[in-house]
């Protein structure tokens, strides 16, 4: 989120987790280019409390199970669940943060424009989300039959300016984007 905090293209004001409790965001973290949660050593107000740990970022907050965060050691030190839509109650100690209703959709909108402003793009794209709304019919592939077209969708987003991107499968990705950087160069 590093571009739209410098943008300040959603409300930071008045922040709120699904419960309806005051939150500050203190500092973000750093990303996590590693296994585990997408931001490391963040810290957060809730009301008057302050907690330090991980954030973790999702499409809808069902993601957490359907990936099945809850049984991984990595994801034990979570403080907050940044998600787009708060779909479901995950039933974790820690809050939510719903960004669906404070993104202005000015930002959506000028997402091709970002890259001009040199600020780093991190792109997330789920094969089980992201690609079936984007290309692929739903039903027609199941997620762990999506690889190539989360490598082509990786390529096209490195060698256009993303800054960073979150895939499963690291090797098959990286091999993906030094391909089409050497198509490139021909």
């Amino acid at each position: 989120m590093p571009y739209d905090e410098q943008l300040q293209y959603y409300n930071r004001q008045e922040l709120k987790t699904g419960d309806g409790e005051t939150l500050n965001i203190v500092h973000p973290g750093i990303i996590n280019t590693n296994q585990g949660p997408d931001f490391l050593n963040a810290k957060i107000k809730v009301n008057n409390t302050f907690w330090a740990g991980s954030i973790e970022l999702h499409v809808l907050s069902s993601d957490w199970n359907s990936h099945h965060h809850s049984t991984d050691k990595n994801y034990g030190n979570i403080i907050l669940h940044v998600v787009w839509q708060n779909d479901i109650n995950v039933q974790e100690s820690f809050p939510v943060l719903e960004l669906q209703s404070l993104v202005s959709k000015i930002l959506l909108k000028k997402f091709n424009e970002l890259h001009q402003l040199n600020l780093p793009i991190y792109i997330g794209a789920s094969r089980k989300r992201f690609l079936t709304d984007f290309a692929i019919p739903r039903g027609s592939l199941e997620p762990k039959d999506r690889d190539i077209a989360t490598s082509i969708i990786s390529s096209y987003v490195a060698l256009n300016g993303a800054w960073a991107v979150r895939v499963h499968d690291v090797s098959a990705n990286s091999a993906a984007v030094k391909i089409m950087n050497l198509v490139k160069e021909t």
